[in-house]
């Protein structure tokens, strides 16, 4: 912005076509732009519009759940590896602490991630992030698509993709 670039926080991007002087954007107010820079996180609707692929690079899948910790202070993110995977646990500004099992897609069956009773078993198995599961859960395990991919391509003629628009792991 103070070299005198127009940046759009927190628009949603529509149609992306290209005009004879760079890009037309539809979003929440049109834009005509000579370049674009598509931070549009892992979407990338700008390089997706545009004819770039999204090259998926693994078969990874999050197992979380969300436990509610009351008055105990937030503490630190923490990460701790584990045979199949990693785990991953940090609190939340409104005292949730969200505990995760990032891990391949196929562990997911085989160890029965995505019920409660084969979560906990997961999560007894761990050294420390076990402790951190105090509180009661809120809600069901969660199972979403945590793939790494990478754009292909990640820039093109009037555009560059940029953080998980442009590779995400």
């Amino acid at each position: 912005e103070q070299a005198g670039v127009r940046v759009l926080c927190s628009a949603r991007v529509g149609k992306v076509s290209r005009i004879d002087a760079g890009l037309r954007v539809q979003a929440d107010e049109p834009v005509l732009a000579a370049t674009v820079v598509d931070a549009t996180g892992r979407r990338a609707r700008v390089a997706r519009a545009l004819g770039a692929n999204r090259a998926q690079l693994d078969r990874m899948v999050c197992a979380a759940r969300v436990f509610a910790i009351g008055s105990e202070p937030p503490g630190d993110t923490y990460i701790e590896a584990a045979p199949d995977g990693w785990w991953y646990a940090s609190p939340l500004p409104d005292q949730p602490r969200p505990i995760a099992l990032f891990t391949d897609a196929h562990e997911v069956l085989r160890a029965r991630l995505a019920t409660v009773d084969g979560w906990t078993d997961a999560l007894a198995r761990t050294e420390h992030v076990g402790d951190l599961a105090c509180g009661v859960p809120c809600g069901k395990i969660r199972v979403t698509a945590s793939t790494s991919h990478e754009l292909d391509p990640g820039v093109g003629d009037e555009w560059i993709a940029v953080g998980d628009a442009g590779v995400a792991v």
